[in-house]
């Protein structure tokens, strides 16, 4: 009866009790370990990112976790070493190790980390002059194979590309290679000691101080006497056959002659080392060979200046999107919006405390794709009380007293909010667990703020408005709870108007048939656009500078490089991108673009991507999409039933079709950010579905005698119409922050991209949640009970109305 209070319902002060203690705790843990700010990631506060792919070697033929614990040991040896701060090294997935150090931006540094170290003593059987030369006329190459022979005189040492290292060759093998300063070649025979026989190596000054600094070799007992044997075996045999090649990476550091047997044990690497480059060279060698071959599929030196840029411009996008929201919700709801809005803050305290306290617990940082997350689940915490706000709306319609109705349409209203926030959830932890970097960085971010959405709900949102609609404050026209009995909406809920979606069927496959023919083609024809991120590169950016693009062209063109693309940004900044054939000489671009530019080393970020990057997170991408499909359709099989999950999947499927096929008409570059967005639309999408359908699930389980499925789920989908459109709003306006952030702050590129993404996602899931999915379950269902679910009048009306069962 209306006016009665539901059993069961908890006294409204025992939550805002357990809010205030989990407050004060919060508080306290932020206190006592003085996390009173996020720690932030590379791309916010500066420094360097390296993301190695692993590869086996040609011993061990697999990768295997064991060996990549034992490459991470080793490379965090390496980077501790030189002395770094907080530096990060951690496995991602099966295959890659990906290291951190915010604040310092240093390409030696780059190379130090991606060494594999694999140092090997091979015997000089020729050398020459570090140019090709014409077949068969290299003195000293006929002693060896035709094909070494053939592979010395086509060996360029003087190109850079020659110069990158990477032994790939097997110990036992005869092998060319070049020194380390291009000035010369060699033909190597096979190695006489491996560098795993090396128990020491420590960077000093010859005796005398003259002639830099060398590198001190120890070996133990069984490098000892293999170093022995193969200095005897040489000491006596002609010029270069008495020296034997040091060789790093396939590279020769150093090519000593033999005068005497080396019996000791000890031996010297000598040449034309700095400090730097002898301390160096001794930490790899220090802590061994890496037990895999890395590739570095994307090498990031982020400058301080541009991390600080792309931190203004989130907390930009954040304060837009949380006010643009506040402001519908205060604007729509009256004075129940005061509390939406009140709850949003709370919620946006809650997660800038637990980024921080996880900063300072588990080593969290807070990146720009994390930032992107929080403020996109702004909108998913809106949506939480629209559907409750929503529900109570209801009840007051149907005659309920306000304070019944908060407390019925509570009951209501939690069932569905619980469902949707797990499949938000569901959609943010399988993009953590399967994909890339920078996906899991917004991904983490969006989880956390589900959780917390959840929290201020159940803990806040609920027992206040339970509280308020005791006294004057929801009362009268501006408590907001009273939305008008002639209003749409209000004749939607009562069957007096409809839109009669299940009855226009057609049309609505119909128009998405054809929009989705436009996209398939546009994919077909076209193809997408994918930025230098997915086909390997480098981007080199400064911030400010007083080129031209025609300026930086030409210094580019001097140094060799075409087919570059530049342009300029807003505040002079220079944009360049280069393909892969250039990416190897990305350091050295980066300084000619800086000093065209006119600005200092510190003002310039690189970014230098190898081909498999792009390609794995490809990979990632779709692994994602197929993990993500298998749990959501069980998990709302469970929840609704199985139909309702196959028809919110195939209504996602749709969203996502549209919004890749939007990319591949329009011309747009896909970057990562890109990918960030379209994964995200998997939550997304299937919040406004589940909203819909959980009404759908309520009038079809309690429909009156002579209803049929297809007008009770018709008459939901007129219930629910004016609540998907809010909640799409809501969620659209935290990515309209992104946007004016993204379009008005140089060099937030990414927040753009994200957004773009996200915008013609959502709006594609608005369409799909009401036009797709219901439709859809409709015929399915038809099908199921072979053919007794009438199609025709479906628009929820039944001798003029449809009548509700309430349970």
């Amino acid at each position: 009866m209306p006016g009665t209070r539901p059993p069961g319902i908890p006294k409204p002060g025992r939550p805002l009790i357990a809010l205030a203690v989990l407050l004060v705790l919060v508080v306290t843990g932020m206190l006592v370990s003085g996390a009173v700010k996020p720690r932030l990631a590379v791309d916010l506060a500066g420094g360097t990112s390296v993301t190695l792919a692993a590869s086996p070697t040609t011993d061990s033929g697999k990768v295997t976790r064991t060996a990549m614990d034992e490459a991470v040991s080793i490379i965090r040896q390496r980077v501790n070493a030189t002395g770094v701060a907080e530096a990060e090294v951690a496995v991602r997935g099966s295959d890659q190790i990906v290291v951190t150090v915010p604040g310092r931006n240093d390409r030696s540094l780059v190379d130090l980390i991606g060494q594999t170290a694999l140092l090997r003593f091979r015997p000089t059987l020729a050398t020459g002059p570090p140019q090709a030369q014409p077949a068969g006329t290299t003195a000293a190459t006929t002693e060896v194979p035709a094909d070494v022979a053939a592979a010395f005189d086509a060996l360029d040492c003087t190109a850079p590309a020659s110069r990158q290292g990477g032994d790939t060759a097997a110990a036992g093998d005869t092998v060319v290679a070049c020194d380390r300063d291009g000035t010369a070649k060699y033909v190597l025979g096979p190695a006489v000691v491996e560098g795993t026989d090396l128990s020491a190596a420590q960077a000093g000054v010859p005796a005398g101080g003259a002639g830099g600094w060398e590198v001190d070799l120890e070996f133990d007992h069984a490098g000892q006497q293999q170093f022995a044997d193969a200095t005897k075996a040489v000491v006596n045999l002609p010029a270069p056959k008495n020296q034997i090649a040091i060789v790093l990476d396939g590279l020769v550091v150093s090519s000593p002659r033999i005068v005497d047997v080396i019996s000791g044990g000890r031996a010297q690497i000598t040449g034309t080392f700095t400090k730097q480059e002898a301390t160096d060279l001794a930490h790899v060698l220090s802590y061994g060979s890496l037990p895999l071959a890395f590739e570095k599929s994307q090498v990031s030196t982020i400058s301080p200046t541009l991390g600080a840029t792309q931190l203004h411009a989130g907390l930009v996008a954040g304060a837009i999107g949380l006010g643009l929201v506040a402001l519908y919700c205060l604007a729509y709801y009256r004075r129940l919006g005061v509390i939406a809005a009140a709850s949003l803050v709370l919620a946006a305290g809650c997660s800038y405390a637990a980024v921080s306290l996880l900063g300072a617990q588990v080593n969290y940082r807070l990146s720009l794709a994390g930032i992107a997350g929080l403020i996109v689940a702004v909108g998913i915490t809106a949506d939480s009380f629209v559907v409750f706000f929503e529900r109570v709306r209801d009840e007051v319609r149907d005659g309920r007293t306000t304070r019944s109705a908060v407390e019925y349409g509570w009951r209501r209203a939690r069932r569905t909010i619980l469902v949707a926030d797990t499949v938000s959830f569901l959609s943010a932890a399988v993009l953590y667990l399967l994909s890339a970097d920078q996906v899991r960085g917004f991904a983490f971010a969006l989880g956390l703020a589900t959780l917390i959405d959840l929290v201020v709900v159940f803990l806040f949102t609920r027992p206040v408005v339970a509280y308020a609609v005791r006294g004057w404050w929801l009362r009268g026209r501006w408590s907001g709870l009273d939305a008008g009995h002639d209003t749409l909406g209000a004749r939607l809920h009562r069957g007096d108007a409809s839109i009669d979606v299940v009855g226009h069927t057609r049309r609505w496959f119909a128009l998405s048939g054809v929009v989705l023919v436009l996209a398939v083609g546009g994919l077909a024809v076209r193809g997408l656009q994918l930025g230098v991120e997915f086909e390997g590169g480098a981007i080199i950016q400064t911030h400010g500078g007083s080129a031209t693009v025609g300026q930086v062209e030409d210094a580019l063109a001097a140094d060799g490089v075409s087919g570059a693309s530049v342009r300029q940004l807003g505040d002079g900044s220079i944009v360049v991108e280069v393909g892969k054939s250039d990416a190897d000489r990305a350091a050295e671009l980066q300084d000619t673009v800086a000093q065209t530019a006119g600005v200092s080393a510190d003002d310039v970020t690189t970014d230098v991507i190898g081909p498999s990057w792009g390609h794995d997170v490809t990979r990632k991408a779709v692994v994602a999409l197929a993990v993500f499909a298998v749990l959501i359709v069980g998990y709302l099989s469970i929840a609704f039933a199985p139909l309702m999950a196959l028809a919110a999947f195939a209504a996602l499927l749709h969203d996502l079709a549209i919004t890749v096929g939007v990319y591949a008409l329009a011309g747009l570059t896909v970057t990562p950010a890109t990918v960030v967005g379209v994964l995200t639309i998997l939550g997304y999408s299937l919040y406004d579905t589940v909203v819909v359908f959980d009404k759908v699930r309520e009038n079809t389980g309690h429909r009156a005698r002579g209803v049929t499925y297809a007008q009770a789920a018709g008459r939901a989908v007129d219930q629910t119409l004016l609540r998907s459109v809010s909640t799409s709003l809501i969620a659209l306006l935290p990515v309209a922050g992104m946007l004016i952030a993204g379009v008005v702050t140089v060099g937030a590129q990414t927040l753009e991209d994200l957004a773009l993404a996200l915008f013609v996602g959502i709006l594609a899931g608005t369409y799909s949640s009401i036009f797709i999915a219901v439709p859809l379950l409709v015929r399915w269902e038809r099908r199921r009970a072979g053919g007794s679910v009438a199609a025709a009048g479906s628009g929820g009306r039944e001798s003029g109305r449809v009548r509700t069962v309430r349970g």
